[in-house]
């Protein structure tokens, strides 16, 4: 999990290529709004936002809310953020996905992910 807020106002996107997906595949990308207990995964918690490697399902505040192809070792997996209209939005291979959430846009907002992979901020 990212230790620096996002900034506040801007639109921003981040990716990471997955480098190992473990024998479970369980792998998660997402935001934080706040607090976010070490032991949850992204969306499965409240102010929580995240796509699952794993099934594919994204998460939001404890709830599915779509479900998007899974992830593994080799994708190249993003989030981002456009500020305008407070739409979060992930990406896998370079296509985007459905969109996931409207999101009240918090400056405390920090990326968070698990597992093994290489990130990059754009």
């Amino acid at each position: 999990m990212a230790n620096h807020p996002l900034p506040p106002g801007t639109d921003w996107y981040f990716e990471f290529t997955v480098t190992l997906s473990g024998d479970t595949g369980k792998l998660e990308v997402g935001i934080s709004g706040g607090f976010m207990p070490r032991f949850q995964l992204p969306g499965h918690y409240i102010q929580l936002w995240g796509y699952e490697g794993s099934t594919g399902q994204c998460w939001g505040q404890k709830a599915i809310v779509h479900s998007y192809p899974p992830f593994l070792t080799g994708d190249v997996v993003g989030c981002g953020f456009r500020f305008k209209d407070r739409r979060l939005y992930f990406t896998q291979n370079g296509e985007k996905q459905r969109e996931c959430y409207t999101l009240f846009f918090s400056p405390r907002t920090c990326p968070g992910s698990l597992q093994y992979l290489r990130s990059r901020f754009l």
